[in-house]
C-alpha cells in the first residue's frame, strides 16, 4: 500500500512537471524512478490517467460546475481538482487527445518491441509540450 502510494504522489509530480514544462525535471524524476524499478508502461498507464482526469475536469469546468461537486462526481478530493483547474486552463480538450493518443502508440510500440521502453518513454518526456 505504502509502494502504491508513492508510486501515485510521484506520478502526480511527474504529471506536474510536463505541465509546468520542466521536462528535464520530470526525466530526473523517471530517472529515479528507473531505479526503483517503476516500469515506463506502468508510468505511461499512469500518467494518460492524469490527463483523462484533466479532461475531465476541464469538461466540467466547462459546465460551470464548482469545485466541490466536481470533486464529489470526480471521487477526488477538492484541492486536486483546483490543481486540475489550473492546468485546464492552459490546453484544450484536443490537445489533451493528442497526448494520450502519443501514450497509447508509445505503449503499442514498447509493447510490440518497435522501441526500447526507457529510451522511448525519456524521448517522450523530453520532446512533451503543450502548444
Amino acid at each position: 500500500w505504502k509502494f502504491k502510494q508513492v508510486k501515485n504522489e510521484k506520478i502526480k509530480q511527474l504529471f506536474n512537471y510536463l505541465m509546468n514544462g520542466q521536462n528535464m525535471k520530470a526525466l530526473g524524476l523517471f530517472r529515479d524512478l528507473q531505479v526503483s524499478n517503476v516500469q515506463p508502461i506502468v508510468l505511461i498507464s499512469m500518467l494518460a490517467g492524469q490527463f483523462r482526469l484533466l479532461d475531465q475536469v476541464l469538461f466540467l469546468m466547462k459546465e460551470r460546475w464548482n469545485v466541490d461537486d466536481a470533486a464529489k462526481e470526480l471521487g477526488i478530493k477538492p484541492i486536486r481538482v483546483q490543481i486540475m483547474s489550473k492546468f485546464a486552463r492552459s490546453i484544450t480538450s484536443s490537445e489533451i487527445k493528442n497526448i494520450l493518443e502519443e501514450l497509447f502508440i508509445l505503449d503499442k510500440n514498447i509493447k510490440s518491441g518497435q522501441i526500447d521502453r526507457d529510451y522511448g518513454f525519456e524521448l517522450f518526456l523530453i520532446n512533451f509540450k503543450l502548444n
